[in-house]
């Protein structure tokens, strides 16, 4: 990628991280799946440490499955992308914020995952246990245990205010919703099988931990561009994560037909040129001739 690369190009992907607190040890990792951290891509693998922030994407097929300090377990699979929670206000920390694919979370204190988020709905509950899935088609669930509390993104008619064990909803695009007391068929035949049972806790029993991502490549303008749009309410945090790349001329080069889209890297992309003195001389006021 342009003039960064080898050891600066991980500099720049330390720095970019260098504030991220640990989030939890990835316990399962069977088949193909990437982490975004700073400015590359990562592949994680079991005994990684992933830490707020990450990006998550996880391929067909494949499974991923982060256990926290609390005792909660997040699994991802099929075609999962999702941003791991980031520091918020007074340092708590931010919801898990899922655009596509399936998830499901054992959750048992709020203490590190406190809502998973999609683009129709936020989720609040701790003691909970929970698969999800979101799209296009919005976004489904069914509780296996516990309540969550759902802040849905607009508000309409019959929206409950509270989602018990053994309760499905499906939230369409427009927040309109459908409720049942069993998760539909439709649902069971969609989801991985691997969530009709619970999830396996194997953190105490792993051997390696703390081990390092191998590096697949460095993110591109078309990668800033995906998670940027994806994830609409993390834009400020990963447009600041993401800075760092303005420093390479191929990454400039990629995003100025669409700079359009990123007032914030104006300035900093075309920055205002200084005026010459002779510019900023005020003019003389004309004189008659008497």
């Amino acid at each position: 990628m342009g003039k960064i690369a080898g050891s600066a190009l991980l500099a720049l992907c330390l720095a970019a991280g260098a504030h991220a607190a640990p989030l939890g040890t990835v316990t399962i990792a069977d088949g193909r799946a990437h982490v975004t951290r700073g400015v590359a891509v990562l592949t994680p693998a079991e005994g990684v440490i992933l830490e707020e922030g990450d990006i998550v994407e996880v391929e067909e097929g494949a499974l991923l499955q982060v256990e926290t300090a609390d005792g909660s377990a997040l699994s991802f699979a099929s075609r999962a992308q999702a941003l791991l929670p980031l520091p918020g206000a007074a340092g708590k920390p931010g919801d898990l914020l899922l655009a596509a694919g399936w998830v499901k979370l054992n959750l048992t204190t709020a203490a590190q995952v406190p809502a998973l988020a999609t683009a129709q709905v936020r989720l609040v509950g701790q003691n909970a246990i929970y698969v999800a899935t979101a799209g296009a088609d919005g976004t489904q669930l069914f509780s296996e245990s516990g309540e969550l509390v759902p802040v849905f993104a607009a508000a309409r008619a019959g929206q409950p205010a509270v989602i018990k064990g053994g309760d499905f909803i499906a939230i369409r695009p427009d927040a309109g919703v459908s409720m049942a007391r069993r998760a539909p068929p439709t649902f069971v035949a969609a989801m991985p099988k691997v969530y009709l049972d619970r999830l396996p806790m194997r953190l105490a029993r792993l051997k390696a931990k703390g081990i390092p991502m191998k590096a697949e490549r460095d993110i591109a303008f078309a990668d800033v561009d995906v998670w940027v749009r994806r994830f609409p309410a993390a834009r400020a945090a990963l447009l600041a994560q993401f800075e760092p790349l303005l420093k390479d001329a191929a990454f400039v080069q990629q995003l100025e037909p669409a700079l359009k889209d990123y007032p914030e890297w104006e300035q900093a992309v075309h920055p205002a040129k200084p005026r010459n003195a002779k510019d900023k001389a005020p003019k003389k006021a004309a004189t008659k001739p008497q």
